[in-house]
């Protein structure tokens, strides 16, 4: 018998609940992790032989770089034949906590990571096998009951629902982009699409043929949109902050009164002689309409 089954219900309705929310790129492990009891869930992706961790939840400040010790150094391939059949499985199962605790791999990965225990999961999916692994500390003792790796297995089929989903929205969502970028790139305005750390997203084709001009005084590289200025590029980096921290709310705000946040922060970026200094506008694409169009300085970034 599974959990208290208003529990499992409530976790269900929860996952299928951020499908919709904004933001959501997946199956929210939180939600697991709060239904099982685990203290770090990973989810994994398994593809011709090669084994990626797609998400976790609850590790703190874990590198990436343990994390990959963990996907390499466990044999993710014995376990989808131990789980093949839909149940999960415990790792204390097959593997003593005593001959656990004296493995590499969980001197050198799980213990620092406050794991050792684990219920795994494994389902087919049409482009290779998606994992999941409940952990919890190996020392705590505190093992997976029965009920619960019942209720993990019952959790599997909503799982695969909402991954399917994920993909299909990813899918339009991707079609959607493309549309809008092609419709971008038909612009003579320099558009450049920054995320909200300043990383450049998409430059159209007049941002790229701007930025490629000698003497531009603008480059996108790893830190995102730079001007070679000192000065010019902290007000550039300041405006990119104050449009980023625009909450949604402000932002439909901005664009129904009108305020300079739906005109755009305006930016100056000088260029050599005889060029014209550039006259940025920095606007929230969330306040971006064909009103707010209208109103936008050459070239233009717009913060998504």
């Amino acid at each position: 018998m599974g959990l208290e089954s208003t529990a499992l219900a409530d976790a269900v309705r929860r996952l299928y609940a951020e499908v919709a929310a904004p933001g959501a790129g997946g199956v929210d492990l939180n939600v697991l992790r709060e239904c099982i009891g685990a203290e770090h869930v990973v989810m994994t992706s398994m593809h011709d032989g090669d084994t990626e961790w797609r998400a976790c939840t609850q590790f703190g400040q874990v590198e990436e770089r343990e994390l990959g010790q963990w996907l390499t150094m466990a044999d993710h391939e014995s376990l989808i034949r131990l789980t093949a059949s839909g149940l999960p499985v415990r790792t204390s199962t097959f593997l003593s906590r005593r001959a656990m605790a004296s493995t590499e791999l969980y001197q050198e990965v799980l213990r620092p990571l406050n794991g050792g225990l684990a219920a795994v999961s494994y389902w087919r999916e049409h482009d290779g096998w998606r994992g999941l692994s409940y952990c919890r500390s190996l020392e705590s003792g505190h093992d997976f009951r029965e009920d619960e790796l019942a209720s993990i297995q019952a959790l599997v089929p909503h799982l695969r629902t909402i991954e399917q989903l994920h993909a299909q929205l990813r899918q339009r969502t991707r079609a959607s982009v493309d549309a809008a970028h092609d419709m971008l790139n038909l612009a003579p305005q320099a558009v450049m699409l920054l995320d909200a750390a300043g990383r450049v997203v998409f430059l159209n084709r007049s941002a790229s043929a701007l930025l490629a001009q000698p003497g531009c005084g603008l480059r996108a590289d790893r830190e995102g949109l730079r001007a070679r200025d000192g000065a010019e590029d902290r007000r550039l980096r300041q405006a990119v902050r104050l449009a980023a921290e625009l909450a949604p709310e402000s932002r439909r705000a901005a664009l129904s009164e009108g305020a300079v946040a739906a005109r755009g922060l305006p930016v100056t970026i000088r260029r050599m002689p005889p060029l014209r200094p550039l006259i940025l506008s920095v606007v929230p694409a969330a306040s971006l309409s064909a009103v707010s169009y209208t109103h936008l300085t050459l070239p233009t970034i717009l913060l998504v």
